[in-house]
């Protein structure tokens, strides 16, 4: 009867008359037959086991298995030879039907053996009733658990773990819940567990008594993080060897290399909170900071005589810092010293290692945990996680705060390929040489895609910053950061374009590019010599009264020409849709004065920009003649303050991660950006990941972000206070980003030239952009005089007095 039933799954995608006869069969047999445990959803097939469905012959690599039922038991063993994804809905049990080995490969609940990874998603596992010493042992290419629980892991006295990953893959565990566990929640070991994540969990150990509790434990080389976890009540102790338990341990006792990073997460109650070594010869090299320790034995403690662990920044439940009563030299938060000899006497926080912990400065209040977001992965599930632990699983982060509601209902993302309500022209660039000749121009399209007249309007912004004059020189001073505001009328379906430099041919014209910087010779003095004027605009679509409204229609296009080179290349402009579809094509939306891009007003921006790109300096298009590659790269915030009360630029650093062709990371390339940016990639500051001779491969891939730096912020006033204090200090921000890059080609060492350009792509969601304007709105309404006799009773009431009227005859 089992094949029987077996059978009958497999065939029910194959047609309803051969699944009649085989039910007909199968009941005749054995009319109580079990429902189905397993689905394999890349199939369609319907399993008794998950065993069956993982060594099904039609279940390959990448496929899904969900569980169909609410409790299933299983075991002692199941081996996932395949790299598979095992799913449920967050409520269905899977229990063993016996116990586990206790040595090698036996010890595994679940075993993946070398060449195979799992993906376990939202299922609960717990070994009640049956001794298990892992209830994951994953010796292959990667474990990824995400929303599951774990409870009643125990096989002996101080035996049992969740999860052991020791293979050539990271282990990657978010969104867990781990109760009564009876030794480690989950466990990275060896050289291969490289990069291994233990994000957004939640460990509850035992409480006090002759157990032992690790929520986490890096060892044997591992390496990774441990962030935005919740760790509580660890705090038993081995009465045979007096072994502590502790909310994280990382440790090199069997195998050097262990170097964890461990970040925002909450230690309450245990009686260790971050264990460090195991021994004084243990070198494991830990960072931990922003974290909130509070209430245990000891909040953090490094057994090595020679390495110091960094636990700078932390909260360790009060003001005055952790308790350390020896040493020479008091700290203060600062002032810092040497762990060696530094003394807390008024500490009052948790404890602290006396000589190998770091812990100055410390936070004076419970630090916020990292900033998490909507990660959306290939299946379309989502996970709120930090971005990079989302890069990781992988999936496509919607930005901070993004809740995975706001993910999931598919809030629109801006698309140079989808016409919108808003646009924004990221380049615009003038050129002359150094007598005022013109170089190079840049027009700009815009078309109506719509039989119906609308108003666009506009606002042109100087990208770079304020030039005082130079007497040395003559050059006169030049406005920076500055803005003209135009409107346009585009009638039904009309396309139109215009001159930067000359605001024509549009209909009525519009105010030219160098309205922000008048004068003679034109623009500002250029790095080659020549001069410029540059920066970019936005544009969006407006009623009679001047207000926002919903006009999908709207596309456009910059092309710059370069007449001194006789070259030319051009891109299309980043175009926001009003997002709510409940809105009336025509009809008002927006908050008045604001331009919000956060998927729910217009289109949200993108959290990263990804960018292909040539080496600097690569010469890998040369053929039958000599071409040498360098680009030309724009970036700005998605920021603009457009009021007359202007509140300044917004600065950012474009924080680049870089790649080439042989998957080699480079991550110190950086630069502060002020409003807008255009640079050469080979004029980025060192280290240069861009230039070839660092790159090693002519083709290289970026994922740039803005974020907040110290690196670019500026102290006016240097010792007048924080950073912030003075109205003209500088302070960066994480900032959305736009960008285009111009790739320049020189033929024969500058025989020729030759250029193409290109929008940069997005990943991820983020709803932080927005421009602000003041309103203008239309003018006061005249008032009409009043008439002779409305005038005449007004004086009377005034004055007291009848004033007697007569009627004047009509002239014949």
């Amino acid at each position: 009867m089992f094949e029987i039933t077996t059978r009958v799954c497999r065939v029910l995608r194959h047609g309803a008359a051969v699944m009649v006869a085989a039910l007909t069969l199968a009941v005749a047999a054995a009319p109580a037959v079990a429902a189905p445990a397993v689905l394999n959803e890349d199939t369609g097939e319907l399993f008794d086991t998950i065993q069956q469905a993982v060594d099904d012959a039609d279940t390959v690599n990448g496929h899904t298995l969900r569980m169909i039922v609410a409790d299933h038991a299983e075991g002692a063993q199941i081996v996932v030879s395949k790299t598979i994804t095992l799913i449920g809905d967050g409520t269905q049990v899977i229990r063993p039907v016996a116990s586990t080995g206790g040595s090698g490969d036996a010890r595994g609940w679940f075993l993946v053996p070398p060449g195979s990874s799992i993906t376990v998603r939202d299922l609960v596992f717990d070994g009640a009733g049956f001794q298990v010493y892992q209830a994951f042992r994953v010796s292959g290419e990667g474990g990824t658990f995400i929303g599951c629980t774990f409870r009643n892991i125990n096989f002996q006295q101080y035996i049992g773990l969740a999860m052991a990953v020791f293979g050539n893959g990271p282990g990657i565990v978010v969104d867990c819940t781990f109760e009564n566990i009876e030794r480690i929640g989950a466990l990275f070991f060896g050289a291969g567990a490289v990069g291994c994540v233990y994000e957004g969990n939640t460990y509850t150990g035992k409480g006090d008594g002759d157990f032992l509790d690790y929520a986490v434990e890096f060892g044997a080389g591992a390496t990774g993080w441990i962030r935005n976890n919740t760790i509580v009540d660890c705090r038993g102790i081995a009465t045979s060897d007096g072994s502590t338990s502790c909310g994280s341990l990382a440790t090199t006792f069997f195998g050097a290399g262990t170097n964890v990073q461990i970040i925002g997460n909450r230690y309450l109650d245990n009686a260790v909170g971050v264990g460090v070594g195991f021994g004084v010869a243990d070198t494991t090299i830990a960072t931990a900071t922003c974290n909130v320790i509070v209430g245990n034995g000891t909040g953090m403690t490094t057994t090595s005589s020679t390495i110091v662990s960094n636990g700078e920044d932390n909260w360790w439940g009060d003001p005055t810092g952790p308790a350390d009563p020896s040493g020479t030299d008091e700290a203060g938060s600062p002032p810092c010293f040497d762990p060696a000899t530094m003394v807390n006497a008024d500490g009052t926080g948790d404890s602290v290692d006396d000589l190998t912990v770091d812990y100055c400065p410390w936070k004076i209040a419970a630090p916020e945990a990292l900033a998490t977001g909507a990660c959306v992965l290939p299946d379309g599930s989502c996970v709120e996680v930090t971005e990079d632990t989302c890069a990781l699983l992988p999936g496509d982060y919607f930005g901070d705060g993004t809740p995975c509601v706001v993910a999931l209902g598919q809030a629109p993302r801006t698309a140079p390929s989808e016409k919108g309500s808003l646009l924004v022209f990221s380049k615009i660039d003038l050129r002359w040489d150094g007598t005022g000749n013109v170089l190079q121009d840049t027009f700009l399209s815009l078309t109506n895609d719509y039989p119906g007249e609308v108003r666009v309007q506009m606002y042109f912004i100087n990208g770079d910053p304020p030039l005082e004059a130079d007497p040395g020189t003559g050059e006169r001073a030049h406005p920076g950061w500055n803005y003209v505001d135009n409107q346009i009328t585009l009638t039904g379906d009309q396309p139109t374009y215009w001159s930067a430099l000359t605001g024509l041919p549009a209909a009525g014209g519009v105010a030219p590019f160098t309205a922000l910087d008048t004068g003679f010779p034109p623009g500002r003095p250029a790095p080659d010599g020549g001069r410029m004027l540059r920066g970019w605009a936005v544009a969006w679509a407006v009623n009679a009264q001047s207000n926002e409204i919903r006009w999908n229609h709207l596309s456009g296009v910059g092309t710059l020409v370069h007449y001194g080179r006789g070259s030319a290349w051009e891109y299309g402009t980043t175009n926001y849709k009003t997002a709510d579809a409940a809105i009336g094509h025509g009809e008002e939306t927006g908050t008045p004065g604001f331009l919000h891009m956060n998927g729910v007003e217009y289109s949200s921006n993108f959290s990263l920009l990804l960018m292909n790109f040539q080496a600097a300096g690569a010469s890998a298009f040369s053929g039958p003649r000599q071409v040498i590659s360098d680009s030309d790269l724009t970036l700005h915030p998605v920021f603009a303050d457009l009021r007359q009360e202007y509140g300044g630029p917004v600065t950012t650093k474009a924080d680049v991660d870089i790649w080439n062709m042989n998957e080699i990371k480079f991550s110190e390339t950086r630069r502060c950006i002020t409003c807008w940016d255009q640079t050469l990639l080979s004029s980025y500051s060192v280290p240069n990941g861009f230039r070839f001779d660092i790159l090693q491969t002519p083709h290289g891939k970026a994922r740039i972000d803005g974020v907040a730096s110290q690196q670019c912020d500026v102290d006016y006033v240097p010792g007048d206070g924080p950073i912030g204090t003075h109205p003209l200090d500088v302070v960066s921000q994480p900032a959305a980003l736009l960008g285009v890059i111009a790739r320049q080609l020189l033929f024969d060492g500058g025989a020729d030239y030759g250029g193409a350009g290109a929008n940069l792509v997005g990943l991820g969601y983020d709803a932080s952009a927005e421009i602000r304007f003041d309103i203008t709105g239309p003018p006061p309404e005249a008032q009409r005089p009043e008439s002779p006799a409305k005038l005449l009773r007004r004086l009377e009431r005034v004055f007291g007095v009848t004033i007697q009227t007569k009627t004047v005859p009509t002239m014949p």
